[in-house]
């Protein structure tokens, strides 16, 4: 199943954090080029978007469907 994840809002997230695509996409087991086309709207696996969720968050999970 797929989603959109609002690539902005990622792109923010990350930065208030002062991380790179690549931190992030470390964070994740994610690659940094698939960071970089979440961020830029692609589509984006619910299971890879619910990692970015958890792993991502400093605290409880961050809705970023919203």
């Amino acid at each position: 199943m797929h989603g959109r994840i609002k690539g902005a809002r990622l792109r923010d997230l990350r930065q208030a954090r002062g991380w790179t695509r690549e931190e992030l996409a470390e964070r994740c087991d994610l690659s940094p080029r698939s960071i970089q086309r979440f961020e830029g709207g692609s589509r984006i696996a619910r299971q890879s978007a619910q990692r970015l969720a958890r792993r991502s968050s400093k605290r409880k999970p961050t809705n970023v469907w919203a």
